[in-house]
């Protein structure tokens, strides 16, 4: 928890020391996470949803006239749910991410902004709740790969110069099961396999901090 902090507070101080050319502050959000099984192994779909509260920081600067380019860094709960009391048991996977993204954002209207981009989520630390005896999917016994790697589109409301809100999907493109001989990307198929994907549903308040100076 002390480096991810450290993070957090080396990007939002190199938005202060940048400061006549970039924006930056912090953001809050609440997540919904669910993910996605299409696997070779286990087929069973466990796509129950999690909810949790990610934290970051960013910093933006002007393309032109209608586009920003902007630079985040956060922590981002991710896994699933399931409480379904059957002879599969229930299941809770946690997984924590430090994710850096890289955004584009287009101006739509006065206050409404249209924007993209991509984002490699780092797993720093994982578990399943409980350890289950009997369970179709297994999913205790799969690993993960360290990297999460996602496309990201968000729709964004400008509340004030400084307050911003968004609500954003984070989708993994490549499987993020160590499990398979190869790298499944999502929008392709290959049989029924397809791989294991993180899905993520969030909303966020945006407060800049440290704004451009003129």
């Amino acid at each position: 928890m002390k480096n991810i902090f450290c993070i957090l507070l080396m990007l939002f101080l190199s938005s202060q020391l940048f400061g006549q050319y970039f924006n930056g502050g912090l953001h809050l959000g609440h997540n919904f996470s669910q993910m996605v099984f299409s696997h070779r192994y286990y087929k069973k779909q466990y796509d129950d949803i999690k909810h949790g509260w990610e934290i970051g920081a960013f910093t933006n600067f002007k393309i032109n006239k209608k586009t920003i380019g902007q630079v985040e860094i956060n922590l981002i709960p991710k896994g699933l749910n399931n409480n379904y009391q059957n002879y599969d048991g229930s299941i809770s996977y946690n997984a924590n991410y430090i994710e850096p993204a890289f955004l584009l954002k287009y101006q739509l209207g006065k206050k409404l902004y249209i924007g993209g981009g991509f984002s490699m989520g780092y797993l720093m630390n994982n578990r399943v709740v409980p350890h289950l005896e009997k369970n179709y999917l297994n999913v205790d016994s799969l690993t993960f790969t360290k990297f999460d790697k996602s496309l990201v589109a968000q729709l964004s409301w400008r509340v004030t110069n400084k307050i911003e809100l968004n609500v954003r999907l984070t989708h993994s493109i490549i499987s993020i099961s160590s499990f398979d001989e190869k790298a499944y990307w999502f929008i392709f198929i290959y049989g029924n396999d397809k791989g294991i994907f993180n899905q993520v549903l969030s909303a966020n308040f945006y407060y800049t901090i440290n704004s451009k100076k003129n």
